[in-house]
Order: structure tokens, then sequence, then C-alpha cells
């Protein structure tokens, strides 16, 4: 299973992605697999910050944190287009 660190020092790589955070879910509970995914972004110089939760056990390696990566971007890519 991958961890919260190895999908944080994965998103790190992408410019856009470069200050992303992931936490676990939860401080109450021990739960290594449930995420907090989150960030800021600059868009036409406003700053966006964006959150989502991820099930880690829901990842199966490298093709899938490809696939989380492309999605972020893409949601910012729809966004740069809509405050332009």
């Amino acid at each position: 299973m991958l961890t919260a660190r190895e999908v944080q020092a994965f998103l790190r790589q992408l410019e856009p992605l470069k200050t992303v955070v992931v936490d676990e879910a939860s401080d109450i509970i021990s739960a290594p697999h449930l995420v907090k995914l989150h960030g800021i972004v600059s868009i036409h110089g406003e700053i966006h910050a964006f959150e989502t939760d991820l099930n880690l056990l829901e990842f199966g390696g490298a093709e899938d944190l490809i696939k989380l990566a492309e999605q972020l971007l893409k949601s910012f890519d729809v966004a740069t287009r809509r405050t332009a």
C-alpha cells in the first residue's frame, strides 16, 4: 500500500503541485490509508485552494498516481479557462 508520504513526494515532482500536502485524514483514529490531499494553486494571479479525500487502498501503484496527477492538472486547466 502506498503511504501519504509517497503520494506527496510523487505529486511534488510536478510544477503546479510543488506545494501539495498529503496528510492522514484523521488524527483520532489510525487509518493511514485514508488521506487528505490539499494545497493551493495560482490561476491568473489568484490563489485557489483545493482539497480531496483519498483511500490509498484503491491505488495499485505508479499508474494510479499518474492518473491522479493527470486529473488534478486537468481540473486546474478547467479552472484556468473559467477564470480567464
